[in-house]
């Protein structure tokens, strides 16, 4: 039960508080409240129904936050409150497979109360006086880019009638409560190191059942829960188009190909669950004619649910090229989520148009790119930019990023690039994306023993924190990672905070890291080297004794 959330009416004037903050609107006609948690997918709150003119609004607001919700506008005015303000914008980016810069940031400053439209996701409105900040997220799928303007002192903001957060805090912690408000929409169910078929770039041609059970047995050996098996486990080829260029799944398309699953999906589930490991399947709705299919591929992936015990679903290969499929994707997520309490999606950002970061908050993770070392795309120092910078505003719990296996296909890249995978430590591409959902982008029984080895002892370390990980409020420190920055991550709770750096392909050997509050009994988790911190209440100083190493400590508060 929520206890400091309230709304109250007077004189058509609606207030909604949670202590921490308060907002009025006016000319409204009549409102009703609710605890409301989206069927268990979002943190528990208040939500106000109210009718404005005859349309209705939704008002979400949350204990502890200072932050609210509000749905039903297709534009947001507001009053600017001082004259020096500065606006930073960022847009998330993705169709991952043309881009590889995930993040844009602008700032402008307000010149005679106003300023120019700016595209973005997030935006943040710095008054350099008082040091607030006023945080605005537009949680609007691929479809639409949100933008910001002023005029004349009043603040507008195009959402095209997609909910949109605006929350209020000290400038310096802008960000982090950009984290919170998105952790407010988006409850998490834990962290999890997912394996998946396709990313050697052998595509369907290996799928079978003896493959399936070395690839269970190779994931158990080095501690992965879930071995998820992409496309090639159905009858269908997704090859086939329509004149609108939306992929076309006949009937039978998703039938399970008995010829190479002779034993039936159950048996391989049941074959993982004796070695500790889970199951999950790749699928895509079909999302032409406006889900034409719709029904029928929810019983697909019911009866993978109700009679393969399949609890992970990986969701692709969706073209949202309309506020009303948008909507119906949408309704599709709540249908599988209906499932039960255990059910999970990974929703595929890679290409086309989809939900993106943030309107698809509270559902699942966010399976944000792929890299092959086959087509020499797979940089490790990119794939690190790319989490470091997206973790600034969306919670790194989030995201589901890929290591590849370094020892394929070397000769694909050039002899003497030292930033190719291959002149990293396993265990080193492992650390560089532990505080997201670990991909496993590769077929886990051609990594080599002395990889396993090391990701063996590493993923171990990994599950013993990861509850305390997925507690944290996880920010990127250091430098922007470009292959020879010094970088890396603080996750810190109540309690802990875990350090994570990476000197990367630098001659730099040392790191002096700042905290606001006292660090006690710093120790270290891992490492893939021999190097050296020395520990004072308010920094920590890293030597390094190798370029490509990090290091993992762990700290109490």
């Amino acid at each position: 039960m929520i206890t400091d959330c309230k709304a109250s009416l007077n004189n058509g004037v609606l207030t909604i508080s949670n202590g921490l903050i308060e907002k009025r609107i006016p000319k409204v006609e009549s409102f009703e409240t609710m605890e409301y948690d989206n069927c268990g997918l979002s943190k528990l709150g208040l939500r106000v129904r109210s009718k404005i003119e005859n349309n209705e609004y939704i008002f979400d607001i949350w204990e502890g936050i200072p932050a609210i919700e509000i749905s039903g506008a297709n534009e947001l005015c507001a009053p600017m409150p001082t004259e020096h303000v500065t606006l930073r914008a960022a847009r998330l980016w993705t169709n991952t497979d043309a881009l590889d810069t995930l993040v844009s940031e602008t700032e402008r400053n307000l010149y005679r109360g106003n300023l120019p439209e700016t595209e973005g996701h997030i935006f943040f409105l710095d008054d350099v006086v008082n040091g607030g900040t006023t945080v605005i997220i537009a949680r609007v799928p691929d479809l639409h880019t949100p933008s910001l303007k002023v005029e004349k002192r009043v603040v507008k903001l195009k959402n095209y009638g997609y909910p949109v957060m605006i929350g209020y805090c000290k400038t310096e912690n802008a960000e982090k409560l950009c984290r919170e408000m998105y952790k407010c929409i988006f409850a998490t169910s834990g962290l999890h190191a997912m394996s998946n078929t396709w990313g050697d770039r052998n595509g369907r041609t290996r799928v079978e059942q003896e493959f399936i059970k070395r690839e269970i047995d190779a994931a158990a050996e080095m501690g992965l829960d879930i071995v998820q098996i992409d496309d090639g486990w159905q009858v269908g080829v997704p090859d086939v188009f329509d004149e609108n260029k939306f992929r076309v799944f006949g009937d039978g398309f998703w039938e399970l190909r008995d010829d190479i699953f002779p034993k039936g999906m159950r048996y391989l589930r049941d074959y993982a669950a004796k070695k500790g490991v889970q199951l999950g399947l790749w699928f895509a709705p079909q999302s032409r004619n406006g889900f034409e299919s719709f029904e029928r591929d929810i019983a697909v992936l019911k009866k993978a649910y109700d009679e393969w015990g399949i609890r992970y679903f990986k969701l692709d290969m969706i073209q949202l090229i309309s506020d009303g499929l948008c909507e119906k994707m949408r309704e599709f997520l709540n249908a599988v989520y209906s499932f039960g309490k255990d059910v999970s999606v990974e929703l595929d950002v890679t290409a086309d148009k989809r939900l993106g970061y943030l309107n698809s908050a509270p559902y699942g993770t966010i399976f944000v790119e792929n890299r092959y070392t086959k087509w020499a795309n797979a940089y490790p120092h990119n794939t690190l930019r790319n989490l470091w910078q997206l973790c600034r505003y969306v919670p790194s719990s989030k995201l589901q990023f890929e290591l590849v296996n370094p020892r394929l296909n070397s000769d694909c890249y050039k002899e003497n690039d030292p930033l190719k995978p291959s002149e990293y430590d396993i265990d080193y591409l492992f650390a560089q994306v532990m505080f997201s959902n670990p991909l496993f982008w590769l077929e886990t029984q051609f990594v080599w023993d002395e990889d396993k080895e090391k990701l063996k002892k590493i993923v171990s370390l990994w599950k013993k924190y990861r509850s305390e990980l997925d507690a944290s409020d996880i920010r990127p420190i250091c430098e922007k990672p470009s292959g020879t920055s010094v970088t890396g991550f603080v996750a810190e709770s109540g309690e802990c905070a875990h350090i994570l750096v990476f000197r990367e392909f630098t001659e730099r050997e040392n790191s002096e890291i700042s905290f606001a509050g006292a660090m006690k009994g710093v120790e270290m988790i891992a490492s893939n080297g021999s190097p050296c911190f020395e520990a004072t209440e308010e920094k920590l100083k890293i030597t390094f004794d190798k370029k490509c190493e990090f290091v993992w400590l762990r700290a109490k508060k």
